[in-house]
């Protein structure tokens, strides 16, 4: 049973798109506003807005552009698939060959 005050995770950015919050790369200590998230997600969008349900599998490390994408993907009705920037060729082949 699906709840009234159901909010999925890009609502919750929009909710606080006017907060001081933020979120922050440790390693380089790049930092952006829930806003400027939400901007930068926006402009991803465009990529995305031809299809819909369809899997976006995505390979990066984890970052603000990893978010970035996320919320794009899932802004377009689409499934959001990371693949660990990690994996060996072959692992990858093996999953290409089930998705």
């Amino acid at each position: 049973m699906k709840s009234r005050n159901a909010i999925t995770i890009v609502d919750h950015f929009h909710k606080h798109a006017d907060s001081d919050r933020f979120v922050c790369e440790v390693e380089t200590g790049r930092k952006l506003s829930f806003r400027d998230l939400l901007e930068a997600a926006q402009r991803r969008e465009r990529s995305f807005n031809e299809y819909d349900q369809k899997i976006i599998m995505v390979i990066l490390p984890n970052s603000i552009s990893y978010l970035e994408y996320f919320l794009s993907v899932l802004s377009t009705n689409n499934i959001f698939n990371p693949i660990p920037y990690f994996t060996s060729v072959q692992e990858l082949k093996t999953v290409l060959r089930y998705i």
